[in-house]
């Protein structure tokens, strides 16, 4: 069995929480066409995008990937930003393109450390390092899985210190150093036990179930003790699984473990596990693990020389693996189907928005417009105004000059006929009357 790393978050998809995460999605849709705080609608891009990774709707998951970026580099928000890379680098892991996803990681930790944030620069080394390790390119894979373990304890992150301790142990187990792989699952449970994470630990202890599983057969002369080791600790794991209600583990923890029974030829203890396991992989729907242990029961009867169930349970695994094959392209031509109908209705969504804003954006200019005219009309009554105040100013005082002149003019007129009548009235006084010298000149003839 091939060990997978532990990202960041474990989620274990049941019927109910898929549909949990489709009304959250419903929810956030509403939001993200009504609300106008741009803020607000870029978390719902990035919650979008999140979302539709985890369903493996990866085109979407793209869609709103591009319009986050687009937003939060225009709001220079670059927490949102690099979370939004890390996000969809792992979208573009899952489509097969790995370097576009290293691309994105590196950018998501370039943009962490310019604003300081170390846990998101460590879990960005994490996906790193899970990268290499499917790729089974084991050094780069420790490489990076090392620097985000360092980063991890300067923050004294016990639960992330724990997974990266575990992928550590896993790329261990890859390169077939099953020692070294056991002391650092021992070492994860540790930690885990003591923060009480069953989430990891359910992990932790089905992969020391493997590992002793592979020392068995690596130390011959320790195999009865490896083996009993890893039965127990499968059993560990599974219990832990069924509390948990984790069917995808509680499936390959029977099946391993009845293979590991197999093997030990306790055949009843290993066919009792390997029904299980397949019986529980076909009401869960879960082909993939059915095919596997279906094949394990094959192999155990046939170990056990009932030869026609073996074939027949052999005929059940070739069958089953044609219809899985079938069924994965119909589901993949179906996604792809209703990605494409996805992407159509939200391009229809973004250009309706997009004639939304337009036409909002051309009332505010034409309002703007209104504005700016009256304003103008305003500014030039304004000037008029102070003009003809200026000149009935200048008016005002001018007449005040003149009244003040006519007034100086009637003061001079008045003042001259009263020395007039004046030097009249003391002529008169001294000369004699008109009379009296026509007397006189009457005298004189």
């Amino acid at each position: 069995m091939r060990i997978r790393p532990l990202l960041l978050l474990l989620f274990l998809f049941s019927a109910s929480l898929v549909q949990s995460q489709s009304r959250i999605m419903d929810s956030v849709r509403v939001l993200m066409n009504t609300t106008k705080d741009e803020y607000v609608k870029l978390k719902q891009f990035r919650l979008m995008c999140y979302y539709h990774s985890m369903l493996s709707n990866l085109d979407s998951s793209i869609y709103f990937a591009d319009l986050g970026i687009a937003l939060a580099t225009k709001l220079n928000s670059k927490k949102d930003l690099a979370n939004i890379y890390g996000t969809v680098g792992q979208v573009y892991v899952d489509k097969g393109k790995q370097p576009k996803a290293l691309e994105l990681y590196y950018k998501a930790i370039k943009i962490s450390e310019e604003i300081g944030d170390k846990k998101s620069v460590a879990d960005n080394y994490v996906r790193i390092g899970a990268l290499y390790d499917e790729q089974q390119d084991f050094d780069k894979a420790l490489k990076n899985y090392f620097t985000a373990l360092a980063a991890y304890k300067q923050l004294q992150n016990k639960p992330h210190i724990s997974m990266v301790t575990g992928n550590i142990g896993n790329v261990y187990y890859g390169k077939k150093q099953f020692r070294k792989a056991l002391e650092l699952y021992k070492e994860a449970i540790k930690t885990d036990e003591e923060l009480n994470n069953n989430v990891n630990l359910q992990y932790s202890l089905g992969y020391i179930a493997m590992v002793s599983a592979e020392l068995a057969k690596e130390e011959p002369a320790k195999k009865d003790s490896f083996n009993t080791v890893s039965i127990l600790y499968y059993k560990k794991a599974l219990d832990l699984a069924e509390r948990m209600h984790t069917p995808t583990l509680i499936i390959n923890w029977l099946g391993n473990m009845g293979i590991k029974y197999s093997e030990m030829k306790n055949y009843k203890e290993a066919e009792k596990a390997l029904t299980r396991a397949v019986n529980l992989a076909d009401s869960f729907n879960l082909p993939q693990e059915k095919i596997q242990f279906q094949g394990g029961i094959s192999e155990l009867y046939y170990a056990m020389g009932d030869y026609k169930r073996s074939i027949d349970h052999y005929r059940k695994f070739t069958r089953e693996k044609d219809s899985m094959f079938t069924a994965e392209k119909n589901q993949e031509l179906t996604k792809h189907e209703m990605n494409f109908e996805f992407n159509k209705k939200m391009t229809a969504v973004k250009a309706a928005q997009e004639k939304k804003e337009a036409e909002a954006e051309a009332k505010a200019r034409q309002q703007k417009m209104i504005i700016y005219f009256v304003i103008a009309v305003l500014l030039i009554v304004a000037v008029f105004a102070a003009f003809i105040f200026r000149q009935l100013r200048i008016t005002r005082s001018q007449k005040t000059i003149i009244e003040l002149q006519k007034k100086q003019v009637e003061e001079q007129r008045h003042e001259m006929l009263s020395s007039i009548h004046y030097a009249k009235r003391i002529q008169s006084a001294h000369l004699p009357s008109e009379k009296y010298i026509d007397r006189k000149m009457k005298e004189l003839n």
